[in-house]
């Protein structure tokens, strides 16, 4: 697949603070590891989850008795939106050829002064694939 980069500037604003998340409804059915799922936590460190909120910043090995399971992570680390960039999610395309998208613009590492990170986690409908972009 040639790389792609959907413009999030017109995509729904989250308002995230350190270590936090949002439910965001997807739009269509997704389906990770057996379960289809119709919404979708989006966290402050760069972590898409299904079926729970996400706000660890460590990484950690998984599965774990303790949370996070059942995620997907783009850039796991102790990201802080609450400071500066933007967390922005948009839908696009129309069935069977839906995305969500997922967008960390310009979001600070929290601890590591002038330094941000921006990328993409999209979610594939017609394929259930899962990917990362970063600008």
């Amino acid at each position: 697949m040639p790389y792609a980069w959907d413009d999030p500037t017109s995509a729904t604003l989250r308002t995230l603070s350190d270590d936090s998340s949002v439910v965001v409804p997807l739009g269509f059915s997704f389906p990770f590891y057996g379960t289809n799922y119709s919404d979708v936590y989006v966290g402050s460190n760069g972590l898409l989850s299904f079926g729970a909120g996400v706000t660890a910043y460590s990484n950690v090995g998984i599965p774990s008795p303790a949370a996070p399971n059942s995620f997907a992570a783009g850039w796991w680390d102790d990201l802080n939106p609450g400071v500066g960039g933007s967390v922005r999610t948009q839908t696009l395309g129309t069935a069977p050829e839906r995305r969500f998208v997922a967008s960390w613009v310009d979001v600070p590492i929290y601890g590591v002064g002038g330094t941000a990170i921006t990328f993409q986690m999209v979610l594939e409908e017609a394929t259930g694939a899962i990917s990362t972009r970063y600008l």
